[in-house]
């Protein structure tokens, strides 16, 4: 089929020749080489064809290609112009990383700084926690409770966190180590009021019912080991992520102890603990956002899923420990999930950066203490289930080598 049309064209662009040729004699020419009016014109000899070949399935007629070439520069980006070099795609000549940005990360930095990374942040945390009450305040002696229900708060401390990283060579990934330290407390006292009294809740019923005065403290130490192999990704311009997942360790160690006297109490003491050790996959993201000359907005999320151990005993005396009403000792295991999420802004020059923001970390169900139910039926406990959160500021100074 491809020869029989090959034909075609070819018989077409004779005939179009002839046309042409047939179109420039002049009006005499063609007057006499018709047998026209016009006399003494030399008689015009016709133009003859060439013969026609004989079409058939073997025979190859060349055509010539008149398909136009790619012009120069047309399709085929010029030189510099594909990524970042001499202003032309992408970049503007900032290195691929917007127009004039001499403080953006370049894809060199991206895909060839190797070298050690570290960070140093300082964190303004107040943790909070549910199960922490101890005592109900009623301004009435008329045995229906009523009045406040008065708990602890940890109070807002100082904590801090370092990291130590080392990204690859030729790589956009990077593997570290960060820690996380935290030590708070809290203390409170209450005395009934005149002519009130103080119901306390951490005691086993039927014993010490109502108290004249009751006091709580309780101490906080919580440790997280991170480690993380990580992955560098830019996104455009403006926006370049960090993406990461490992493992992670976590300690807690919590007291919670109250006091109370007077009434029917002689110095009575009530001591719980709430302590978790879980471990567990790790995974989470940085996102940067530059927004001018080096300043950026600046958002991290992370999840854990802890395998933890939980230990949450509790005891409880009378006068002044000579008398012993409780001594459960009370371990479990679950599964506790860890979020934690962070927004801020900051300033970022070439390999140093500074950072500030609000961060928040949950830790679900990492408290189960014991309370006893029953004054009849000594043995009859339950459980309160209640978790764990640190809110606060961090400011945090980064630094890649």
């Amino acid at each position: 089929m491809s020869s029989v049309i090959r034909r075609f064209l070819a018989v077409a662009a004779v005939t179009g020749v002839c046309s042409l040729a047939a179109t420039a004699q002049s009006p005499g020419q063609r007057a006499a080489g018709s047998g026209g009016f016009a006399t003494g014109a030399a008689p015009v000899t016709p133009i003859n064809p060439p013969p026609l070949m004989g079409v058939s399935a073997t025979e190859e007629t060349p055509v010539k290609d008149l398909t136009p070439g790619v012009m120069p520069g047309l399709f085929d980006p010029l030189a510099g112009e594909s990524h970042g070099g001499g202003g032309g795609a992408h970049g503007g000549g900032g290195g691929g990383h917007g127009e004039g940005c001499s403080t953006c990360p370049t894809h060199d930095e991206h895909h060839d700084g190797a070298g050690f990374y570290g960070t140093a942040e300082y964190l303004l945390l107040r943790p909070r926690r549910g199960a922490f009450d101890f005592a109900i305040v009623d301004p009435n002696r008329d045995l229906i409770p009523g009045g406040t229900l008065e708990s602890l708060n940890y109070e807002q401390r100082s904590a801090v966190r370092a990291g130590l990283g080392y990204r690859f060579k030729d790589s956009a990934w990077a593997a570290g180590f960060t820690y996380t330290f935290l030590r708070s407390g809290a203390d409170r006292s209450i005395d009934a009021p005149v002519n009130g009294l103080i119901y306390p809740t951490l005691t086993r019923p039927g014993l010490v019912d109502n108290v004249g005065f009751a006091q709580a403290t309780a101490s906080l130490e919580y440790n997280v080991f991170d480690t993380e192999i990580s992955r560098y990704v830019h996104v455009d311009d403006r926006l370049d992520l960090r993406l990461y997942g490992g493992a992670r360790f976590v300690t807690i160690r919590q007291d919670f102890e109250s006091l109370y006297d007077l009434r029917d109490a002689n110095l009575a003491r009530v001591t719980t603990k709430s302590n978790l050790d879980g471990f567990g996959p790790l995974m989470g993201g940085e996102a940067t956002l530059q927004v001018y000359k080096g300043f950026h907005l600046y958002g991290k999320t992370s999840a854990a899923i802890l395998s933890s151990r939980l230990v949450n005993p509790i005891a409880e005396t009378n006068n002044n420990g000579q008398t012993t009403f409780a001594a459960v000792d009370y371990r479990t295991r679950r599964v506790v999930p860890m979020l934690g999420t962070g927004i801020g802004g900051g300033w970022q020059r070439r390999g140093v950066s500074v950072r500030v923001g609000y961060e928040v970390t949950n830790l679900f169900n990492a408290i189960d203490q014991i309370r006893f139910t029953n004054d009849l039926a000594e043995g009859k406990v339950t459980t309160r289930q209640a978790d764990l959160s640190l809110e606060g500021l961090f400011v945090q100074f980064a630094v890649q080598y």
